[in-house]
């Protein structure tokens, strides 16, 4: 029984006659008769459309192009040798039997993969392909995450056909897959999701290949002169078009050092980029050299060296890494955010922020012993800062950096017990050295921000350090941070625009008891910006200066923002340190004193205008033609709009008490949180030469210790010192001398020693 494996028959459902131009590509062993041998496939065309089929060492593949659309997958699951758990050589053929499937086997001749279904039917089996319009067969197939699809067809000697994939028997939904990796023809065009490297001096490289000598070599491709550069025999080969690109979704890929040591961890996951002419397989290496990356390739039998061509000559470069694509299910693949190398230069969608005094900060990790630390690039020295230890250690090189869309990411407040939307995540930088996810910290020093981590087990405090040095940069505490959240789709932030006569739904209003509604709105005015309210009805803007009211009907703005981040607070001077990060700076005077909203009551309604941030004294509006100051206001503020959920309450402090230090931070300790510098203290005390010495415990390093001052010197301790808990609001600070001393009751922190005449 002869199978006819030489001729791919293609139909398309789009056309009305099926086209059909099978074409031999590679010649099957005589003397096999109806096997594939590994490396042995099928290629067939019919106008726009390609097919693919064949065996390599790794499985039964696939690959599939229709109108600019390309599919690589592999039928088959990858296998390993169980003698040497390796994938080399594991396929050895396939065959076509009698009774209509398609059997893999492996150099033990065990089967380990078939297709198609069992016919009773025995005599001469043949296998085609099918292309189809998924829009027009939406309940057909079984795969149908791309406009066209195709199916392997196996049909038994009495006309049987068997699909793969198989036919839909049910109504389930097919679940998305990730874009695959895939080599595509070259057209001189960019593909967005080509894997490539920009430079520092700004050129752009792409993974390339072709075949040269029997042999199939990997390079780059210069994006400028649309060129692909090989290697071979100490030469550099240019070509200027007949090669491919590499492209498939950019957070499966990922450059790993790989050396004969660790090949075995990623030997399911290094990308094949070509062979020599003896078969040898090649990776795809990126190299440095004169601190630019070019992309070559690796003998993946010797991992020694990677190789590429420059200046007329081919590089061995020592310092490579190897491409290898990671073969993560989609479920658990937070999309379009990915780590990435740090080539020393700054994406557009790196998660970073830009502080006061100019510098800007990245998010970046590295691997750290046997886990990760995560912290600050500093763009100014190009390095990156981890806390370890009492110490704080600076990289130059071999980390990452977290890129991704920045309408996805904000930073939360929040605790263990805190709940989040769904579609919304804790961005995790991976496995501490303790085996816990760390998540990624925003802690503040002074002025500015630093990035660090936290234990996701805990929430507990977030580490980090704000020096720069590269060695002996102390590592800091903070308890007082924000933690990074991915969203699966787009935050929509607030945001002012332009009055254009129409209300958006999200628009920040108040609907008053006589049925108006009014919108929070602003306007330049005196060398200032000034808000007030929006009458719908008139369409008109009021606000108030000087003590007069103020309309302006055509040149302001209004604000907007989902609602659920939008809240008024009664804030004055004693609380607004608790909302100094959320409230909204609406506008500001002329001498630049920052003004917010302001919700005002007035005869039993509700009107927006604004408050002084420096004083929160008083809010004011205009009505009547006049300017009205109203001590009754609320001020806005914006929120990450999260829903919160304290499941384990924590038990709180029922009176005022000193307790023994634990090297824990106590429920209900006293703190001192608004340093310039951005150190947090608490109030401690110790015993000392006979008498109770009050201080503060410094508890933003990891060695905290209590300092205390005696005889015009600083002493320090780690151990057997207390700790002032009291409950919430219960002790105040006050400014007090022998005036007033009787007026208040003093907490006492101890005592000197006692001298007897």
């Amino acid at each position: 029984m002869k199978i006819k494996f030489s001729k791919v028959l293609l139909i398309l459902a789009l056309l009305i006659e099926a086209l059909v131009a099978a074409k031999e590509i590679t010649k099957l062993d005589s003397s096999s008769n109806n096997t594939m041998n590994n490396d042995d496939f099928f290629y067939g065309k019919a106008e726009l459309v390609e097919f693919k089929f064949g065996l390599d060492e790794i499985g039964l593949y696939l690959t599939y192009s229709k109108l600019g659309h390309q599919e690589f997958k592999y039928l088959s699951p990858i296998g390993r040798n169980e003698d040497t758990n390796t994938i080399s050589r594991n396929i050895k053929y396939g065959i076509l039997g009698d009774d209509a499937v398609f059997r893999v086997y492996n150099t033990e001749d065990k089967e380990i993969y078939k297709l198609g279904e069992e016919s009773s039917v025995r005599g001469q089996s043949t296998m085609t392909f099918e292309s189809t319009d998924a829009y027009h067969n939406t309940n057909e197939y079984a795969d149908l995450n791309v406009p066209f699809t195709y199916d392997v067809v196996i049909t038994n000697a009495s006309g049987e056909k068997f699909y793969y994939p198989p036919r839909k028997t049910d109504t389930t939904e097919p679940v998305p897959s990730v874009h695959p990796m895939q080599w595509i023809k070259w057209d001189g065009s960019v593909p967005e999701d080509a894997v490539s490297i920009k430079n520092s001096d700004g050129k752009t490289f792409l993974v390339g290949r072709t075949n040269y000598n029997e042999g199939i070599h990997c390079g780059y491709v210069d994006v400028d002169s649309k060129q692909l550069i090989i290697s071979y025999g100490d030469r550099e080969l240019i070509y200027d078009d007949n090669f491919e690109i590499l492209t498939g979704a950019s957070n499966r890929f990922g450059w790993k050092k790989i050396d004969m040591d660790n090949k075995s961890e990623y030997a399911d996951q290094i990308v094949i980029g070509g062979n020599e002419s003896n078969g040898v397989k090649l990776g795809v290496a990126k190299c440095k050299y004169n601190d630019s990356y070019y992309f070559g390739k690796v003998n993946l039998d010797q991992l020694h060296h990677g190789n590429f061509g420059i200046n007329n000559k081919e590089v061995e470069c020592l310092d490579f890494k190897v491409l290898i694509y990671k073969n993560v299910p989609a479920e658990t693949i937070i999309r379009n955010m990915q780590w990435i190398e740090w080539d020393g230069t700054v994406p557009e969608d790196a998660v970073s922020i830009e502080n006061p005094d100019g510098k800007t900060f990245l998010v970046g990790r590295i691997k750290y012993l046997v886990g990760y630390k995560c912290g600050t690039v500093d763009l100014s020295k190009k390095q990156l800062n981890i806390p370890s230890g009492v110490y704080s250690l600076g990289h130059k090189n071999n980390f990452e950096i977290l890129v991704g869309p920045s309408d996805h990411f904000y930073w939360k407040k929040m605790s263990k017990n805190t709940l989040l939307k769904k579609g919304h995540h804790v961005v995790v930088a991976g496995k501490g050295g303790d085996g816990f996810d760390i998540g990624i910290a925003k802690c503040r020093y002074g002025d500015s921000y630093f990035f660090g981590e936290l234990n996701l087990s805990k929430f507990d405090r977030a580490i980090y350090n704000h020096h720069s040095r590269e060695y002996n940069s102390f590592e800091y505490y903070s308890y007082d941070y924000e933690v990074l959240i991915y969203s699966d789709e787009p935050v929509k932030n607030m945001e002012w625009i332009k009055w254009d006569g129409t209300i958006p739904k999200d628009a920040v209003s108040v609907k008053n008891s006589d049925g108006k509604t009014l919108v929070v709105g602003r306007t330049k005015y005196r060398s200032g910006i000034h808000c007030g309210y929006v009458d719908l009805d008139s369409k008109e803007l009021t606000i108030s200066y000087g003590g007069k009211k103020f309309i302006d009907d055509d040149d302001f703005e209004i604000l907007t923002g989902a609602s659920n981040r939008f809240e008024w607070k009664k804030i004055d001077l004693n609380n607004k340190s608790e909302y100094a990060d959320q409230m909204i700076i609406g506008g500001n005077e002329s001498n630049g004193a920052e003004l917010g909203v302001a919700k005002c009551e007035y005869n039993n309604k509700y009107y927006f205008g604004k408050v002084n941030l420096d004083q929160l004294h008083h809010g004011n509006f205009g009505i009547n033609d006049k300017e009205v100051e109203c001590v009754d206001f609320e001020v806005l503020i914006y929120t990450d709009g999260q829903a919160k959920t304290e499941a384990d309450p924590v038990p709180s402090v029922q009176s005022m008490q000193w307790i023994k230090w634990n090297d824990k931070i106590p429920n209900g300790a006293i703190f001192i949180k608004d340093n310039p510098n951005g150190k947090i203290f608490i109030v401690g005390r110790i015993s000392y030469n006979n008498g109770v010495h009050c201080g503060y415990v410094d508890v933003t390093t990891s060695d905290m210790k209590l300092f205390i001052t005696y005889g015009g010197e600083i002493r320090r301790y780690t151990r057997n010192f207390e700790v002032l808990v009291a409950p919430s609001g219960y002790l105040s600070w006050k400014k007090i001398n022998k005036r007033n001393i009787s007026d208040y009751n003093i907490v006492t922190g101890g005592y000197e020693k006692m001298v007897i005449n």
